[in-house]
């Protein structure tokens, strides 16, 4: 009877999607999404990839992927040219996560200009030296103009005639090229030289 149990739970693990068909499923997401942002990939080409996704590649995936890649379907035959974030990549942590990593830690708290709010400042610490307080925030960096390309590992970079013109035409498309929008090019950036190694 004990053996029984067991050969029933053991055939019933078998029954779910294999890893390697998951793998090949996330990896042809990931292909049809970099293809999103390719300008050498037409818009036909986008639609076929994301129907060939959808009609084979779905088992074992989440519902939020499906419903991702029937938008996009919709999105590309209506001619929207903006692409939704992935599913659940939320864009404030994005944002939160772009902005913490440009802060510099270890640098001294900037000197008060009015010297009579120095003092304030300095009779405030020792009046809470027993009390633990959160520091002020810093200021986000400031703003430029163009954001500049993430450097190749080297300047003579056999990639760099491929994905400095995919950069260019990402950032470009881009309404906010200091946010969410720049963390997606940054990485499809870092893809792109990785692809060389």
């Amino acid at each position: 009877m004990v053996l029984v149990a067991a050969g029933m739970a053991a055939s019933s693990l078998g029954c779910g999607p294999s890893l390697r068909m998951v793998h090949q499923s996330n990896n042809y997401f990931e292909h049809c999404h970099g293809a999103d942002f390719d300008v050498s990939v037409t818009p036909d080409q986008r639609g076929q990839c994301w129907s060939v996704w959808l009609d084979h590649y779905t088992l074992g995936q989440s519902p939020d992927r499906l419903v991702y890649a029937r938008q996009r379907i919709v999105d590309i035959q209506t001619g929207q040219e903006s692409v939704a974030p992935m599913p659940g990549m939320p864009t404030s942590q994005i944002e939160g996560s772009y902005t913490a990593s440009y802060l510099s830690l270890g640098a001294p708290d900037p000197a008060p200009e009015d010297p009579d709010e120095a003092q304030n400042e300095a009779q405030n610490e020792g009046q809470n030296e027993g009390e633990a307080t959160a520091p002020d925030a810093p200021a986000p960096p400031a703003a430029e103009a163009r954001p500049r390309r993430p450097r190749a590992p080297n300047s003579d970079h056999e990639c760099s005639e491929v994905c400095e013109p995919r950069w260019d035409a990402c950032i470009a498309r881009c309404d906010n090229p200091h946010g969410a929008c720049r963390h997606t090019c940054e990485t499809h950036h870092s893809i792109c030289l990785a692809g060389c190694f």
